[in-house]
């Protein structure tokens, strides 16, 4: 997932319910070829099921439900690059990019 000489940049993934979709993206965007260093974060918005502590993956969980935008807001808060991009588990993501 590093090309010399590109930008960190952070993925912000929300995330509520079952925890397996989300631990599919985690694994696609790390399986990536190619692209720029990849910061992610799983934002859980206190999903009755919660996502997992997962090795390279910042988890920021939260106590209340506040939905899509806030889920959003908490986990942008968490990361620690200057470009943030929001990654649904409905998008798929191949070996060399992701696909809307």
């Amino acid at each position: 997932m590093f090309s010399p000489g590109t930008e960190r940049v952070s993925a912000v993934i929300p995330h509520y319910g079952d925890p397996a979709p989300t631990l599919a993206l985690v694994d696609a965007l790390r399986a990536q070829t190619s692209g720029p260093d990849l910061e992610v974060v799983v934002s859980d918005d206190a999903s009755p099921q919660p996502f997992p502590q997962t090795k390279g993956v910042t988890v920021v969980r939260r106590e209340r439900n506040g939905g899509f935008g806030a889920n959003v807001n908490s986990g942008a808060a968490a990361t620690a690059t200057t470009v943030t991009t929001v990654i649904s588990v409905r998008v798929s993501v191949n070996r060399r990019r992701m696909n809307a």
